[in-house]
């Protein structure tokens, strides 16, 4: 993983659920904004996905890395799954929902940096 992109998407995973929970406790529904910034933060991930493969492929297979792999399939769908959820609940919980999604990403961005520094030694 390269550190910078990881950094960044822990970045804005927090910003984004910052934003989010302010909306929440406002009791505003999920607006536009809101899921565009999710879609930046989707496509982030998609970068972190490709980049990850590519840099694995020189990698010899472990449990570490069936782990690693795991936890990179579900943060990429953390992300449209929260998306869709937000996006179809007309409450301010629908906020809440991306907000928890931020928190979800930033927190497996961790572990996966974690579980990185096992894979490449």
């Amino acid at each position: 993983m390269i550190n910078w992109l990881t950094s960044s998407i822990q970045l804005v995973a927090l910003l984004l659920a910052a934003w989010y929970l302010v909306d929440t406790l406002r009791k505003r529904t999920v607006s536009r904004a809101n899921l565009i910034a999710l879609a930046v933060l989707g496509v982030m991930l998609l970068v972190q996905l490709v980049v990850s493969i590519v840099l694995l492929l020189g990698q010899e297979a472990s449990g570490d890395m069936v782990m690693f792999i795991g936890y990179l399939a579900t943060i990429v769908l953390v992300v449209p799954v929260a998306g869709f959820w937000g996006r179809i609940d007309q409450s301010h919980w629908g906020t809440a929902v991306l907000c928890g999604a931020g928190v979800t990403v930033a927190a497996l961005m961790l572990r996966m940096s974690q579980i990185w520094s096992l894979i490449v030694g």
